[in-house]
């Protein structure tokens, strides 16, 4: 027997066993002690149904939490040397980017020597509905745009995805399309600034620009992952 919150913005349902509550009674009922509302804690109220998860995600029941905090690891930085050269600090990393099904695989890798020991990491991302993300349907895409240190203007950066080009980590999720729809499609991500509808009805609800940076050292890598969502971030773990 699973009850939920009857709020449409809460995301998290409960599962209760051996209640006795009457599966005619579709009114709010009171949550038994200790249960809260993931959004309302000082509001636990919950609502009966014993339908099956597709049937409620059908009928407008909150959308999967698991699919919705789900992340994805996508590549990795390091250091493989770090000098000062005539005074100044010069950084040379190892940017690695990994296969969507196999992590060990790796897809793309370069090196960049960039002044200084900060440096941006900048990427494109393409983020869905939480009603595509939360049934399962859909997950954020990324593009890996440029690397830049902070002594550089952006636009001075290393390109690492040539635009209008279609992704290798895609690859295998285009290939059901033809290749002028498959052209159309990542051309349409890269002109986004100039025509942001146009990928509206692929349930695409923003695609923008994320750079991310860190203070680079040896001894260190810097995981990059994203989440479901479309949130980039970098996980630092030693180097080993």
């Amino acid at each position: 027997m699973t009850i939920y919150c009857g709020r449409a913005n809460c995301l998290q349902p409960q599962r209760i066993q051996n209640e006795k509550i009457d599966p005619g009674n579709a009114s709010d009922i009171p949550a038994p002690a200790g249960w809260r509302c993931c959004i309302y804690p000082q509001e636990p109220v919950l609502r009966y149904n014993d339908h099956p998860p597709a049937t409620r995600r059908e009928q407008g029941a909150p959308p999967d939490i698991a699919n919705l905090t789900a992340e994805d690891q996508i590549g990795y930085a390091k250091v493989i040397d770090q000098n000062s050269i005539s005074g100044k600090l010069l950084t040379t990393i190892l940017f690695v980017e990994t296969d969507r099904s196999d992590k060990l695989k790796h897809i793309l890798e370069k090196k960049y020597t960039i002044e200084g020991d900060i440096v941006h990491f900048d990427a494109l991302i393409v983020k869905f509905s939480d009603k595509l993300v939360g049934s399962g349907a859909e997950k954020s895409l990324y593009l890996w745009h440029r690397v830049y240190g902070e002594k550089m203007a952006p636009a001075e950066g290393f390109s690492v995805e040539r635009p209008g080009a279609e992704p290798r980590r895609y690859k295998e999720l285009t290939q059901k399309l033809s290749p002028g729809d498959r052209k159309t499609f990542w051309g349409g991500i890269w002109a986004l600034a100039n025509d942001p509808e146009a990928l509206k009805d692929a349930g695409v609800t923003a695609v923008y620009g994320n750079a991310i940076y860190s203070r680079l050292q040896k001894g260190y890598i810097y995981v990059f992952k994203i989440t479901a969502t479309g949130q980039l971030y970098p996980e630092v773990v030693p180097d080993i």
